[in-house]
């Protein structure tokens, strides 16, 4: 899975990115150039949303937030 993320965000990179689960989150960002995250947002209790700071690979700032929610947690009401 993160690395067929990976592959698709290398193609193209979209505004958002979702990502439901802890494991699952971990293991994609560990595939991306992003090292630091800022959060921008909380969308609900334990559900934050981040922009990365830069780019490792060419050191720039990628235009793209990421939103990450645990996978035990519902989604209620969240993107409304």
């Amino acid at each position: 899975m993160a690395e067929a993320c990976r592959t698709l965000l290398d193609t193209a990179l979209p505004d958002e990115l979702v990502i439901e689960g802890g494991a699952t989150a971990f293991a994609i960002l560990r595939r991306m150039p992003w090292h630091t995250l800022s959060v921008t947002d909380e969308i609900a209790p334990g559900v934050v949303r981040c922009k990365p700071l830069y780019s490792a690979s060419d050191n720039k700032q990628p235009d793209i937030h990421i939103t990450l929610k645990p996978g035990s947690y519902e989604w209620g009401n969240i993107w409304k």
